[in-house]
């Protein structure tokens, strides 16, 4: 399986250190190939919430955070730019996202990759202290299970993308703030949901499976396919 990590920032960073280490034993180090994408590079202003070290900044994300798994028998591999659905020729259903940018457009365009191509996915997200994280893959297209249909603004929020020019605002994009905490969340619902769908031992009903995770300082909460399904017709 080739797995994509798109974004290396403040999800990303989290993710990928737990990832390594859940699939660096036994004979999944010959079974997964990872791959980091991103175009950004690490500014100090980073440092509070993301895995870096300050003697990094200046170094593009997908780099330095390649330099970081030194100890990973896993093939992990940097891609110093940022995604685009136009990549879609590269993938097929043997690849696996992870969606940890902090921005609609490249959600959309995630989604887009996994329906032209049977990939699948697992995209993450948060506010300064709340996270969630949901799973697709092309079965559900359209369907209450589908994030564009429950979370309608990935299709139509242009902002914050650094590739899209129409999501561009002023000199510059305004960083929402983020609570090292949440990113941490999101990170930790991403892959509890991989384990859940390309782990488990156990066979669970398409109707139970999970598809979306949300936690706040408040609570945290499952969605199961049959739950979102319910829901819809409320």
């Amino acid at each position: 399986m080739n797995i994509h990590i798109i974004g290396a920032g403040g999800v990303g960073t989290w993710l990928a250190p737990a990832l390594v280490k859940l699939l660096n034993v036994g004979h999944d180090k010959i079974d997964y190939n990872i791959n980091i994408w991103d175009g950004d590079k690490i500014e100090t202003s980073n440092l509070d919430r993301q895995l870096y070290s300050p003697h990094q900044v200046g170094q593009n994300k997908a780099e330095a955070c390649v330099d970081n798994f030194g100890y990973a028998e896993i093939n992990i591999n940097a891609v110093p730019r940022y995604l685009s659905k136009d990549d879609v020729q590269r993938f097929s259903a043997d690849d696996f996202f992870f969606g940890c940018a902090d921005n609609h457009p490249a959600r959309a365009d995630i989604l887009s990759i996994c329906d032209d191509t049977s990939a699948k996915s697992i995209i993450g997200g948060n506010g300064y202290e709340d996270a969630d994280a949901y799973y697709y893959d092309n079965y559900w297209k359209g369907t209450p299970c589908d994030p564009r249909v429950y979370y309608p603004e990935i299709l139509t929020v242009k902002s914050g993308s650094p590739i899209v020019a129409e999501g561009c605002t002023g000199d510059a994009q305004v960083e929402s703030p983020q609570l090292v905490l949440a990113n941490q969340w999101a990170a930790s619902l991403m892959t509890h949901l991989f384990w859940h769908h390309e782990r488990a031992d156990d066979v669970i009903e398409t109707d139970e499976v999970l598809m979306l995770e949300r936690t706040s300082k408040y609570e945290t909460l499952s969605f199961t396919a049959k739950m979102l399904i319910e829901a819809s017709k409320e």
